[in-house]
């Protein structure tokens, strides 16, 4: 005997009902943050370079001890371009970085660039990168004495982890190590790429062929003579890997690198 369909109501509602409970698994697994309560922490500044108005946010974490600063700069993704001051403070990696220093009592600046609207970290269709202004605020930090040159650290994801491997090509040999979170690495030189300790991760469901991709990179750069460790993420797509990338495991893997700095040969 053939059993009737069931009534069309409850086939939209099951419909419903499995697109709520999926929406829910991915909001528990990429939890939203409150970036809110970082605006007391990050204070909001800017520089002027030839290129415009470079705006970002600047954290102080005191640490236990009097240690010369560690320098950490974060690159945002697409979602936090504007020129608010504000929104690139929406991204998990400022979050956790931040919650990180502070729990590990890390004695550093964690600056966070927004790049405006129009423009692009790596530039492409939006014209020319916008990582120059980048380059003279970390110059600003590192000419001033400020912090320590054989701790500067760089992070990224997304567009900001494109501009991550812009910047390391750029200045190679000022960074102690980097994280970029599935950035775009299309167009740099592997041999540049080397000289930088760096931590790649990608979303297993990011696609095969993107997977693909970043273990090539990783292998040439180890080929080249540098340092590349890669995790394939299980079962996270490109927002999500964006998001959990910034974990405890990786951070602890980015603050053990130090850069050996020559000391400064006297004026004659």
């Amino acid at each position: 005997m053939i059993q009737k369909s069931a009534h069309p109501f409850y086939a939209i509602l099951l419909i419903y009902v499995c697109l709520f409970t999926t929406g829910n698994a991915r909001a528990e697994r990429t939890p939203p943050i409150e970036y809110t309560v970082l605006l007391d922490d990050f204070a909001a500044r800017e520089i002027t370079a030839a290129e415009g108005v470079l705006k970002y946010r600047e954290a102080f974490i005191q640490g236990k001890d009097d240690s010369r600063p560690v320098l950490v700069i974060y690159l945002h993704g697409a979602s936090g371009r504007g020129n608010d001051n504000t929104r690139q403070l929406r991204q998990h990696g400022v979050h956790f970085i931040h919650a990180y220093m502070k729990r590990n009592s890390i004695r550093g600046y964690i600056i966070v660039p927004q790049c405006p609207a129009d423009r692009r970290w790596t530039g492409g269709r939006d014209g020319s990168p916008f990582t120059e202004p980048v380059k003279q605020l970390i110059r600003q930090y590192l000419n001033k004495g400020l912090v320590d040159k054989g701790r500067v650290y760089i992070l990224g994801a997304s567009m900001g982890g494109g501009g991550v491997w812009r910047l390391i090509e750029e200045i190679p040999g000022v960074f102690a190590s980097a994280l970029v979170a599935s950035g775009d690495y299309r167009g740099r030189q592997y041999n540049s790429l080397a000289k930088t300790p760096a931590y790649i991760t990608v979303g297993e469901t990011e696609g095969a062929q993107r997977v693909q991709s970043f273990r090539r990179l990783s292998e040439c750069i180890a080929n080249a003579g540098g340092e590349a460790r890669l995790d394939v993420l299980p079962g996270l797509d490109h927002a999500e890997t964006c998001a959990q990338s910034f974990s405890d495991k990786r951070l602890d893997w980015l603050f053990g690198h130090k850069k050996d700095v020559q000391p400064e040969k006297p004026d004659k």
